[in-house]
């Protein structure tokens, strides 16, 4: 079965998070304030306990928008959600809502962030050079 780019991202940020002594919980479900429980494809965490969440979505659309930040503020934790897609008129809205998207080519691999606050800049920091690391070496291969 052939990997979509979202696939083979996380694939790449799981494994250079476990080298950088992250610990890492794939498959896993968080509970949030309002006691819903939501499944995300991996969940990062530095030794201090900081978290970030990742979810992988075919395409994010429109009426997306609303679940996410319904998601962002039950949670409060830092979330990232790479995506083959982004529709242009949820990352413009998203974009307003002060949510970090970016796309690397038109369908092919978008993200979407909210990376909020100092406590969880260092791990900000560390998923922009993996991204880096891993875009490089996909021109290298590609």
């Amino acid at each position: 079965m052939d990997m979509s780019m979202s696939d083979r991202l996380m694939e790449f940020l799981a494994k250079e998070f476990e080298k950088r002594g992250f610990r890492l919980k794939r498959r896993a479900v968080l509970e949030g304030i309002s006691n819903i429980r939501y499944y995300f494809d991996l969940v990062v965490e530095d030794q201090k306990g900081n978290k970030i969440i990742f979810s992988i979505a075919p395409k994010v659309k429109l009426e997306d928008v609303l679940v996410i930040l319904a998601t962002r503020m039950d949670l409060n934790t830092p979330h990232v959600i790479i995506a083959d897609d982004v529709d242009p008129q949820a990352q413009a809205l998203l974009n307003e809502l002060n949510i970090f998207t970016a796309s690397f080519g038109r369908s092919r691999l978008s993200i979407i962030a909210d990376l909020p606050g100092n406590e969880v800049e260092s791990l900000a920091r560390e998923i922009l050079d993996i991204l880096t690391s891993f875009l490089s070496t996909k021109k290298a291969l590609g």
